[in-house]
């Protein structure tokens, strides 16, 4: 290989690494999820912020959360509950919004029903649907964060 052809190989490959780089990261949801996220705040208080891309209430929601930076000082997580079909949706709604800096998750396409019920058995779906934890876990249910 050539020192020209080496060259054009890294180029690339730089290039594809910081198109990655700019791109919000987005984790599947699974049914385990929701109780990997309560350990991994376990004694921390945040709030669980629950959307769609097909929701104009969740639409506002997100562009307000996206503009108060006082009010994003707190920690918020994000979980689409369109498909991990719909992730370049999600994604283009994400940056639209101001919010890549977040954690971000999309419900797997193939488990929603099964992880709705696992977040929360009186849950059906609807969104937006929001919970606020204390650094205790205790779960309060938020209606359309203000």
């Amino acid at each position: 290989m050539s020192k020209h052809s080496i060259r054009l190989v890294l180029v690339f490959s730089l290039m594809s690494f910081m198109a990655y780089a700019n791109e919000t990261r987005i984790n599947i949801f699974h049914p385990a999820s929701y109780h990997k996220i309560l350990d991994q705040y376990q004694g921390k208080a945040f709030t669980l912020v629950f959307w769609s891309v097909f929701c104009s209430p969740c639409i506002r929601e997100l562009e307000r959360l996206g503009k108060n930076k006082t009010y994003m000082s707190g920690t918020f997580i994000f979980v689409s509950t369109d498909g991990d079909n719909l992730i370049k949706e999600v994604q283009r709604l994400i940056e639209k919004t101001g919010l890549q800096n977040q954690q971000h998750w999309v419900f797997s396409a193939a488990q929603i029903d099964e992880i709705i019920n696992t977040v929360d058995s009186q849950w059906y779906g609807e969104v937006p649907r929001n919970y606020f934890f204390d650094d205790e876990h205790n779960r309060i249910r938020l209606n359309v964060l203000e």
